[in-house]
Order: structure tokens, then sequence, then C-alpha cells
């Protein structure tokens, strides 16, 4: 007997299909379908469409034996997601360490280093330790933001300065987190120099932390900080940097000359989209009220 029929798993047809299919179809189809994409698709499906139960978190536990690095990553964001109230088991635990040591993929060793994060930060905090000095900055950065996290941690402090100089992403969001979260003020000196050494989507994902970083705190000197945010959000040539520059200056809105400037620059924006977000985040006419 034929329990599934799978048409264009690998969804390369190009006509339109609009079918109903329903939670067994998509728990079959994650199990016996052939191709990567459309296990892919069947978990997905699952997780967006029904209610986590113990089943449908049995197929994340399975899953994470695909062969499809990014089914094993889905399966771990999902685990994580649900570890409140379904924690793995002894043998799943033990499993994402393997994980987190040996798996091909450093984005999959990277998620299974955020599921022990939330299973036992203290039972592994000496394994984030090493994981820091990976050769991976998907790696390295995931057990970096674990280690500071924890503030039973004893050596968070030096492994922070031991890794300022570093300009990859992955490691300088969790130092910009961590140096926010601890309210040190004596870091400006490091965020200018991140700001200016940055480009691309590194910029763009840095912008909100060096701008939370200033507006949250009083004492330090916002000059500097808001210069350099209407300068990104005046003359970069990506509007998406553009944009993050201009967001990120909403959280200086009630200091003097802001919204002036914001208004300013929302005027002289040619990007459409880039003028229509910016008129979003200062009131849907476009005007300070």
């Amino acid at each position: 007997d034929t329990d599934l029929v799978l048409f264009d798993e690998s969804l390369v047809l190009l006509a339109k299909k609009e079918t109903y299919r329903g939670r067994e179809y998509f728990e079959k189809q994650a199990v016996v379908a052939e191709s990567g994409i459309s296990r892919y698709e069947a978990l997905d499906s699952v997780a967006n469409r029904f209610p986590a139960d113990q089943d449908i978190r049995r197929l994340f536990a399975r899953a994470l034996d695909d062969s499809f690095s990014s089914i094993r990553e889905f399966a771990l964001a999902n685990l994580l997601a649900l570890a409140d109230s379904m924690p793995l088991t002894a043998a799943e635990e033990e499993k994402i360490v393997a994980m987190a040591k040996k798996d091909p993929d450093n984005a999959v060793r990277a998620g299974a280093i955020d599921l022990l994060n939330k299973t036992g930060p203290d039972k592994y905090a000496d394994l984030f330790m090493e994981f820091i000095g990976d050769s991976s900055y998907y790696v390295a950065g995931a057990a970096l933001n674990a280690y500071l996290e924890n503030r039973d941690n004893p050596e968070r402090d030096a492994v922070a300065e031991g890794l300022m100089d570093t300009d990859n992403i992955q490691v300088v969001v969790p130092l910009a987190e961590y140096f926010i979260q601890l309210g040190d003020t004596a870091r400006a000196d490091w965020f200018h120099e991140k700001i200016s050494r940055l480009n691309g989507e590194s910029l763009y994902y840095f912008l909100g932390y060096y701008g939370d970083y200033f507006a949250r705190f009083e004492a330090l000197d916002h000059e500097p900080a808001l210069r350099k945010l209407f300068q990104l959000a005046e003359n970069h040539p990506a509007g998406y940097v553009r944009l993050a520059a201009f967001q990120a200056l909403m959280g200086f809105i009630d200091e003097e000359g802001v919204p002036e400037k914001a208004r300013e620059l929302n005027a002289a924006e040619k990007d459409e989209t880039v003028k229509k977000y910016q008129q979003f985040f200062l009131g849907t006419d476009g005007d300070m009220n």
C-alpha cells in the first residue's frame, strides 16, 4: 500500500499549486521525502501551523540525524524553543554535545551550542570557553555569547578583553551586548572604533547596538555618536545602512536638534522605500508629534 505520494517534492515546477495538506501529511513528508528541501518544508509547516506536542517534538529530535544541514539547524532551533516545556532527554543532550563538537556544518555547531546554553549554562561553561577559540566565527561567537551571558562565569571580563580587536560580527555582537548589559560606560572608544571599521551587513547589524549604547547612558558624550549616525544616515551608499542609522537616531529623538535633522534626512532621501520607513519611525505623516 502507498502511504504518501509526494508530487514535485524538489519544488522545481513553476505551476501554482493550491492544496490542503494536514498535519499527518507533513509529518510523513518530513520522514519519507527524498528531497532535503521537501523535508525542510514539511518541518517548517509542522512548526508554524500546529501547536507543539510530544509527537512534533520527537519529529524535531529525529531530524537531528538528517543529512541536510539546514534541517539539523532548524531542528535545533525548534528544540531550543520547546526546551522550557519539553526539556532534552539525557540521550538527546549527549547527541547535542557531539553535534557541537563534530558536526561538519559550523552553523549547526553554533545552534547546538545555543541549545546547550539553554539546557545547562553552568554545566557546559568549560566547553563554551574551549569553543571561544574555535577557528569558525559562527562557533566562537555562539560560545562567546553563551559564556558572557552567565554571570557565574569568573573569566568574563578577561575573555571580553582578549577579543576586543576582533572585527568579525559574530564576535562583535556578543561583546556589544555584554558591555551594554554591564552598563560599562568605559567602552565608548571601542564602539566608535567598530562603527568605523565595519561595513556592509556587519555595519548594518552593529548600528542598533551602537545607537543603544550611547542613547542608554546619559553620562556618555553623545555628540560624536550623533555625528556618525547622521553621516551614515545621509551619505552611506547602501539604503539598508542609511535606514539602520536613521532608526538608531530615534533613540536620541528627545535631544536638541535631532527631530529637525531627522526630518531633513527624510526630506532629502531619494530611495522611496527607505523614505517610507523613515516616515514610519517619525510618525505616519512624516511629522514629529
